[in-house]
């Protein structure tokens, strides 16, 4: 432990609001976050550490998203069927599966899934979670996802991002449908989607599940710059999910709260919800 992190983290815990931390954290560098120390986060989820941005959070402050986390834990009941699509390092299938949620994951970059197997594990969410080393997408096949050398292994998408330190990987994708035929799943209750500008296809596939009159609250993020590469537009996804039946979009606010997402969505990065049982908007509202 670095003297840096030794002294920073205490300080961390106690600081009460989000803005200002992203400061905080630009004090501890990526290289000395403790790799393999187990953290306990504030919403109960064990994380182990490694030395990249995305655990920097969860080893300063304690938690991951905490807005993102505030909404998911008001929308992820016990008994609920989720789908944590782009499920990355783990902390989101952790805190479904502890909420009561049978969570199927899926995860399509060979080191993310490993990270996020060591998380289900440590957190003894063994028979809450089925986990696949695979994307989803309109169709069964393979997609070439990139990760870079010089950014968090967070960041993976479906485009190399113009950039040259970009890695491809070849790996498999099915689809909702799918799996929930193979799985006996008759109802989703939540899908969360972090996909990076893949959204449109992973929705694309999930048609038969989606226009059930039981179809699930669905969040998803608007990657400006992903969907740039891709020359896609992030309302192409909002009139496909009206095409579903789906009725009430609302905005998930930087600093926290929910609002009603604007009726032309802009390629700046935010994250939103979509409701078709317009009954569950109280869940988050109130």
């Amino acid at each position: 432990m670095t003297l840096v992190s030794k002294f920073l983290r205490p300080v961390a815990r106690l600081y009460p609001i989000e803005m200002g931390k992203g400061w905080i954290a630009s004090l501890l560098k990526d290289q000395n976050i403790p790799d393999g120390e187990v953290v306990r986060m504030n919403e109960g989820v064990l994380m182990r550490t490694h030395p990249d941005y995305m655990y920097k959070h969860a080893y300063l402050f304690g938690e991951y998203e905490p807005v993102l986390t505030a909404v998911f834990k008001k929308l992820v009941q016990p008994g609920d069927v989720c789908i944590d699509a782009g499920a990355s390092f783990g902390f989101y299938t952790c805190l479904f599966a502890l909420r009561g949620a049978r969570v199927y994951a899926f995860e399509p970059v060979p080191a993310s899934f490993v990270l996020n197997a060591e998380a289900v594990r440590l957190n003894g969410c063994e028979s809450k979670v089925k986990a696949y080393n695979s994307g989803l997408g309109e169709r069964a096949g393979t997609l070439r996802i990139h990760t870079f050398k010089n950014l968090s292994l967070g960041h993976a998408s479906s485009s190399d991002l113009g950039r040259p330190d970009a890695v491809p990987h070849e790996c498999p994708i099915t689809t909702i449908d799918a799996v929930c035929a193979e799985e006996s799943v008759d109802q989703i209750s939540f899908l969360k989607m972090d996909v990076e500008g893949y959204e449109f296809e992973v929705l694309k596939g999930g048609q038969r599940m989606l226009s059930k009159a039981n179809a699930p609250v669905v969040h998803f993020e608007v990657n400006g710059q992903c969907l740039r590469h891709r020359n896609l537009d992030p309302n192409s996804i909002v009139s496909l999910l009206k095409g579903y039946g789906y009725k009430e979009f609302l905005q998930i606010r930087r600093y926290g709260g929910v609002r009603k997402a604007p009726d032309k969505l802009s390629l700046s990065d935010s994250n939103y919800l979509a409701f078709k049982d317009v009954s569950r908007l109280a869940q988050v509202l109130a």
